[in-house]
């Protein structure tokens, strides 16, 4: 299987970028979840430096994508599919392509504002920027709610992939895939 995208197929740079992405938008929502849950202790604030660094990680391997999507043409819909069809598809991966670089950098806001330095993967620290509260409170905000946004996204996403793997018994699922025919 090819590394780059072909107008049929994803290739494995998109392949492991989408799934990595996934896995990693959908860990640290849920570390996110448990996060809010646990009473303050230096053990919470241990976990939340290691949900910032994984949000950093998750905020290059977004950017990355998108360099990677800006570079080539990603494969369109299958054939046959509806005018809607495609114009609800291209939405759906705009959407889900810019909550994955909203959620992390609204996360880095909400650190600064709130007067915590963000460490970018051990390269650099970003110092913290003092106590802005209306600046943090956005970055909050933001981040909670993109991240049920990006789950009801995430949902529909996979919903509709199945529905094309099963029902219409069409390529769309399996261009994502490891190519078992090669």
């Amino acid at each position: 299987m090819a590394l780059a995208d072909t107008r049929s197929r994803y290739g494995w740079i998109s392949i492991i970028n989408h799934w990595a992405i996934a896995a990693l938008i959908l860990g640290l929502i849920a570390f996110g979840l448990i996060l809010e849950g646990l009473p303050r202790s230096p053990m919470k604030g241990d976990l939340i430096q290691v949900h910032k660094l994984l949000g950093v990680l998750a905020l290059t391997l977004a950017l990355l994508r998108l360099g990677w999507r800006a570079l080539q043409r990603s494969p369109g819909a299958v054939e046959g599919q509806p005018a809607l069809a495609e114009t609800l598809r291209t939405a759906l991966h705009a959407t889900l392509l810019v909550a994955t670089v909203l959620l992390p950098l609204s996360g880095i806001v909400m650190s600064l504002y709130n007067n915590h330095p963000v460490s970018l993967l051990g390269l650099y620290t970003i110092p913290a920027q003092g106590e802005v509260g209306w600046l943090a409170a956005t970055g909050h905000i933001v981040h909670e709610w993109g991240s049920y946004l990006v789950l009801l996204l995430v949902a529909g996403h996979a919903l509709v992939s199945l529905k094309h793997h099963f029902i219409d018994r069409d390529d769309t699922l399996s261009r994502m895939l490891p190519d078992r025919t090669a």
